[in-house]
């Protein structure tokens, strides 16, 4: 809307006229540029096409009218003027490039501010200003020369402190090669004054195109090592500077026969040329090449030297995020040995941190997984195809652990031990889930024309001594507990009762009132080799095998046959265990329980009998 530009214009004028204002005029010239600065936030935030490169050059104006330092203000022009090319407000592209350009005229920076002014100049003739076009000749005519930026002493560019001084700043703030070779890119279109340039570094023996960056287009790739391609610039011109460290500067290409043939050249129009080596300890470690398209004389042998200068800042930096880079990716690899979430509970940052013999005591809840006739599924297969079997069903199981907050401790071919250090409704959940991938899993497996998985799962509670197990040349992150012998026993199980997902009596202690899923005591039992006993909880799925009976009802149908079975009534027992049968003939617990019970009323309990069945196999 107009008044919105009435706000940016007022804010520009008194920025432009504050020099010239006495104090008080000063004084009221700041107030009304940090109200109209408060009015761009608020439309900045609603609506940041339109309006937030306005915000940042506004912030531009005022760091400079303070003094701010020079790196800081440029900064600002700099998100200003990006911003402004992002949304394709050509205006003030020009606008926002020739105020940077004064500023740095203000302090004497003739060939920084050259690069911004002919950035100006080209966008305001874009935008079709060519009043302003004529203005700006006229008055920056040895400005916009290429002949007075070329009689530019090498030491003046040499000094160029703040372009050094900002490639250095990201030396040491960006860590991310991608985002490096990024803002490398923009940096060097800025203050080389290209509009098209390439960045290509050296990969052993080879040179990759790592990023290219146009600035007509405001487009910028990042390209991941690819080949260099004469759809890209021209590989003779770039493979000569690679084999010989030598800089090319071309200020009128139709000057030179030798290069105004290359397919590229002649296809894209490149008028200015120059590729310089990046060297770092006497050693190219890549190539920039840069272009306009439009003017001759862009380029000087004393921008080569700027560049020269850069060079070591820029394979530092690159040298420093690939280091980074390569140590994240290091570290990512660790973590599939040793989990973040162990390092976690031991308050630890990082795996060096970590000693033989480092422990943590705590409640967990494990959660132990078996595939069903795993034996029999690999016997089928060949090593290799068993070995890439295995890893596709745990490419669908094991995420789910991760997403419900938990890890994996083991993995054990047919199964997994996995530990869920904050809640037991994380593994319970997760136990679900996964039963859920399963069935995704094996509608994979009709696909592949082979045949289904079945599988099981116990879930048990209890105190644990987690950390770092083994000898000085050899540790694992383990656990040394009862509760992970017991969540295995409870999920062999499974096989008994014709269940999938059981859990142990401390699991449902330990879940309380967070019980947003549906259990059934199944039974309890005297696991093989402990001497107290188990209540057996399972986690109900079959709700949809129901016949003429609610779920809810039939639970305390069987509640009240297992109640009746564990007091000794095993008449009343057998006749409610038969009654759930006719409501859900496949419910192989309540078929088992029945069985026990005509077994007991046929030959008589077990004089210590307690309602605790004794398990004589694992």
């Amino acid at each position: 809307p107009d008044f919105m530009m009435y706000s940016v214009y007022k804010f520009l004028i008194n920025a432009v006229l504050y020099d010239s204002f006495d104090r008080k005029g000063r004084k009221h010239a700041l107030k009304i540029m940090h109200g109209e600065l408060t009015r761009m936030k608020k439309l900045s935030r609603h609506c940041p096409d339109n309006y937030i490169f306005h915000y940042y050059a506004m912030q531009a104006e005022l760091a400079r009218i303070k003094n701010k330092p020079s790196g800081d203000v440029l900064e600002l022009y700099d998100q200003a003027i990006e911003f402004a090319k992002k949304y394709k407000f050509l205006n003030f592209i020009a606008v926002y490039n020739e105020r940077a350009a004064k500023y740095l005229l203000s302090l004497n920076k003739q060939a920084h501010a050259s690069s911004y002014m002919r950035e100006a100049r080209y966008n305001y003739e874009r935008w079709g200003a060519t009043e302003k076009v004529k203005c700006l000749d006229e008055k920056y005519a040895g400005l916009l020369s290429a002949v007075t930026v070329g009689e530019l002493s090498k030491q003046e560019i040499m000094l160029d402190y703040t372009t050094i001084l900002k490639l250095t700043k990201y030396l040491f703030e960006e860590t991310n090669t991608e985002k490096l070779i990024e803002k490398i890119l923009k940096i060097l279109a800025e203050n080389i004054g290209s509009q098209y340039c390439v960045l290509m570094l050296k990969q052993k023996d080879s040179l990759l195109v790592e990023g290219v960056f146009d600035a007509t287009e405001n487009r910028l790739e990042v390209l991941s090592s690819r080949s260099i391609t004469e759809d890209i610039l021209p590989a003779n011109l770039v493979n000569y500077v690679f084999r010989t460290g030598k800089d090319i500067v071309i200020d009128d290409i139709t000057k030179h026969p030798e290069y105004s043939q290359f397919p590229y050249v002649k296809s894209h129009s490149a008028k200015s040329i120059i590729c310089v080596p990046i060297i770092s300890h006497k050693n190219l470690v890549g190539i920039f090449y840069g272009e306009h398209r439009e003017i001759t004389g862009a380029f000087t042998n004393e921008r080569a030297e700027l560049l020269r200068v850069l060079s070591g800042v820029i394979a530092i930096s690159l040298e420093n995020s690939r280091y980074v880079d390569h140590m994240v990716r290091i570290y990512k690899k660790t973590e599939c040995f040793v989990p973040k979430a162990f390092l976690e509970i031991l308050m630890k940052e990082n795996v060096e941190e970590v000693a033989l013999g480092d422990c943590v005591k705590k409640d967990i809840t494990v959660l132990f997984n078996d595939i069903r006739s795993f034996t029999t599924l690999v016997e089928k297969r060949t090593p290799e195809t068993a070995f890439a079997f295995v890893n596709r069903y745990w490419k669908f199981i094991a995420p789910i652990i991760r997403k419900h907050r938990g890890y994996i401790d083991q993995f054990q071919g047919d199964g997994l031990l996995a530990i869920f250090p904050e809640h037991p409704e994380d593994a319970v959940r997760a136990s679900i889930d996964m039963m859920h991938a399963l069935a995704e899993f094996n509608a994979s497996q009709v696909e592949l024309q082979d045949e289904p998985v079945r599988m099981g799962i116990g879930i048990s509670t209890g105190s644990a001594m987690l950390g770092v197990i083994g000898e000085e040349d050899r540790h694992v992150a383990g656990l040394i507990s009862d509760v992970a012998n017991t969540s295995s026993r409870v999920e062999g199980l499974n096989k008994v009762y014709g269940s999938r997902i059981l859990l142990s009596s401390p699991t449902v202690q330990a879940l309380g009132g967070r019980q947003n899923f549906v259990l059934r005591k199944l039974d309890s039992v005297l696991l093989k080799g402990k001497t107290i006993p188990t209540e057996v909880y399972e986690v109900v799925e079959w709700e949809d095998k129901l016949k003429n009976m609610s779920l809810q009802d039939y639970l305390n149908l069987y509640a009240s046959a297992f109640q009746a079975y564990f007091e000794g009534d095993f008449v009343a027992a057998k006749a409610n265990f038969q009654r759930c049968l006719s409501y859900y003939s496949e419910d192989k617990a309540a078929l088992i329980l029945l069985e026990r019970c005509s077994h007991f009323i046929e030959n008589g309990a077990p004089k210590d009998w307690n309602g605790t069945f004794t398990m004589t196999s694992k």
